[in-house]
């Protein structure tokens, strides 16, 4: 594990250092960052060699401290001054507090299923919460998904009002 723990480091740095280098946090960052979590850990799940999933491990822990990154500083910045301590705190203790519960029923699941089936478990956690944040995007309306072949490939952007300036 802690070799795992290393290779998934290398993303977490190159991640740590991408959301640095963001003048602000944009939800867009934190859905694709989610998505692309979601993608590679069920590609873990069905890693047919250690190899493949050691490999794996670099664009979970890189799109991991994406997502976890963004939604921190999100939080951190939609909250006044005042009250930004103890939003963080709740924010730290629902992150935090869920392991005991969690941690649990995710070793039942290992002892019952399989070590696949917890990366599936997983998998489907981070999947929902991928969908709810995309959903929570499309319900405000004021937002459109955007693709294309050069970077960002996927890009959500301001409705166009069709008012002309």
């Amino acid at each position: 594990f802690g070799l795992l723990g290393s290779i998934m480091g290398i993303g977490s740095l190159i991640a740590a250092l991408q959301v640095a280098r963001r003048p602000r946090p944009r939800i867009r960052h934190l859905v694709i960052g989610l998505g692309v979590f979601a993608l590679a850990m069920a590609i873990s799940a069905q890693a047919p060699s250690f190899l493949i999933f050691a490999l794996i491990q670099i664009p979970m822990g890189l799109a991991g401290v994406q997502a976890m990154t963004t939604a921190n500083s999100i939080v951190q910045i939609s909250v006044s001054p005042e009250l930004r301590g103890r939003v963080m705190a709740v924010w730290v203790a629902v992150n935090m507090g869920l392991t005991p519960i969690v941690s649990p029923i995710v070793g039942w699941v290992g002892s019952e299923y399989g070590a696949r089936a917890t990366v599936w478990f997983n998998t489907f956690w981070v999947v929902l919460a991928f969908i709810v944040s995309s959903l929570y995007l499309y319900s405000k309306g004021d937002v459109e998904l955007h693709m294309s072949r050069q970077r960002p490939w996927v890009d959500l952007q301001p409705r166009a009002t069709g008012h002309a300036s």
